[in-house]
């Protein structure tokens, strides 16, 4: 995972949220903007796959509740694996 310098000792890190269920997000999407249609290519995984590979965490955004503690979990891996 790369990490930004935010200054005075603070730091930025990035997470991909992840909606493994493309029919879903598609339906989302078509219910927002009806007039755009179908919009599966929009709902691709290419993105998450795209992120894992650059070593950026990618977690999936349901269930909802738990979230964010996730988010976390996964910065904090991914900031130990990429201190050694």
């Amino acid at each position: 995972m790369s990490r930004l310098s935010g200054g005075r000792g603070r730091w930025v890190a990035a997470v991909v949220l992840y909606g493994p269920d493309e029919a879903q997000i598609a339906a989302n999407h078509l219910s927002r903007e009806p007039g755009h249609g179908d919009q599966r290519a929009r709902a691709s995984a290419r993105l998450a796959a795209l992120a894992a590979e650059a070593g950026v965490p990618v977690v999936p955004a349901r269930p909802w509740p738990d979230v964010l503690p996730r988010v976390i979990a996964a910065v904090e891996r991914s900031s130990r694996a990429n201190a050694v």
